[in-house]
C-alpha cells in the first residue's frame, strides 16, 4: 500500500533490484501500477542505467511514459546525466530523435554550466542551437 511506502511496494522492490541488475529491474517495470509509483520506479531504473554508463538507453525508456510522467522522467534522467557525463550528453544532443528531449538536454547542459563552469563558449553555442520554445531565449556567453 502506498500509505505505508510513499511510492508503493513495486518501487521499493525495483529500487533494490536496480542495485544488482538494472536489466531485470527494467523488465519488471511493465507490472508497476500507474501514477507516482510508476514514474518513480522508471526513474530508479533510469538512474541506475546512467550510473552504469547506459544513459541513451535510459532516455529511450521515456517512450513508455506519457504526459507529465514522461516530462518528469526525462528531466530526472537528464539531471543525473549532466552530473555524470557532461561530454557524453553534449555529444548525444544530435542523436536524440525527439526535439523536446534535445531541447531539455541542451537546457540542462546550459543551466548546469551557469552553476559550474563545464562548457566552453563554443559548446554553449552548440547546445543552444537545440533549445526550443521558452528555453530558446538568447544565451549570452559571459566570461
Amino acid at each position: 500500500p502506498i500509505e505505508e511506502d510513499r511510492f508503493g511496494l513495486e518501487h521499493t522492490v525495483i529500487s533494490h533490484v536496480t542495485q544488482s541488475d538494472f536489466q531485470l529491474a527494467k523488465a519488471m517495470l511493465q507490472r508497476v501500477r500507474e501514477g507516482k509509483t510508476r514514474v518513480n520506479s522508471y526513474a530508479a531504473v533510469g538512474i541506475a542505467m546512467v550510473a552504469a554508463s547506459h544513459p541513451t538507453e535510459a532516455i529511450e525508456l521515456a517512450s513508455d511514459l506519457s504526459g507529465s510522467d514522461r516530462t518528469s522522467y526525462v528531466s530526472t534522467i537528464l539531471s543525473r546525466w549532466v552530473r555524470h557525463d557532461v561530454q557524453g550528453l553534449l555529444d548525444s544532443l544530435s542523436q536524440f530523435s525527439d526535439p523536446q528531449v534535445q531541447s531539455a538536454a541542451a537546457a540542462k547542459l546550459i543551466g548546469r554550466n551557469e552553476t559550474v563552469d563545464i562548457l566552453t563558449d563554443d559548446q554553449v553555442e552548440y547546445a543552444s542551437k537545440y533549445l526550443a520554445g521558452e528555453e530558446a531565449e538568447p544565451i549570452r556567453v559571459t566570461r
